[in-house]
């Protein structure tokens, strides 16, 4: 899985910080992080659970299924059953990762509760109407004891001047560690071909 990963992407699933927050740029590989560190952590610890949280369900499926973790599993040849009802992708060893969206009501959140998990990864964290202070300490925190679980946001600035997301990479919030990259980290784009035709042809 290591081949898959860039360095500014190893450097924050590597790191043992149990709150961690990823700001980011448009296309710096931010949903593919979580993919990866979602993968490695299903596959090392043998039954556990992991948890994706887009905006809505349908938004989370689109971004994590089809075109990372479908990906990693040809490339690795996991073995891992993908059912498209449930939203559940379960490996050969037991460890399932469970794709779920939050941001239509403070229903969806309530769902969570009573679930145990060691990895929750956040997308699109500085874009969320619910409380996700609520989610992240009152919902997913207590879900993380039983498996020493580590709780991800990961987002890009947005016009949003509050929230937990904000506070995070503004500063204002103890307890979590932060990475930041830009899409020029990521190997996969050439960004300076586009950038130099905007420079050519949109002076």
């Amino acid at each position: 899985m290591g081949s898959l990963a860039f360095a500014e992407q190893r450097k924050f699933i590597d790191d043992p910080a149990r709150l961690k927050a990823a700001h980011c740029t448009r296309r710096a590989a931010k949903s593919f992080t979580s993919g990866i560190y979602m993968v490695e952590t299903a596959l090392k610890y043998p039954g556990v659970n992991c948890l994706f949280i887009g905006l809505t369900r349908q938004s989370a499926l689109d971004i994590i299924m089809k075109d990372i973790l479908k990906v990693i599993d040809r490339e690795f040849d996991l073995g891992i059953q993908f059912n498209n009802t449930s939203l559940d992708c379960t490996f050969p060893n037991g460890s399932v990762i469970r794709i779920t969206g939050v941001d239509v009501s403070e229903d969806e959140m309530n769902k969570l509760l009573g679930k145990k998990y060691k990895l929750v990864c956040i997308d699109e964290g500085s874009l969320y109407t619910i409380n996700l202070r609520h989610l992240v300490y009152d919902i997913l925190g207590p879900a993380m004891a039983d498996q020493d679980g580590t709780i991800c946001l990961f987002g890009t600035s947005s016009n949003f001047t509050q929230g937990l997301f904000f506070d995070i990479t503004n500063g204002k919030e103890q307890g979590w560690s932060v990475h930041r990259w830009s899409a020029h980290q990521n190997p996969h784009i050439n960004w300076q071909k586009q950038l130099d035709e905007i420079r050519a042809n949109r002076p």
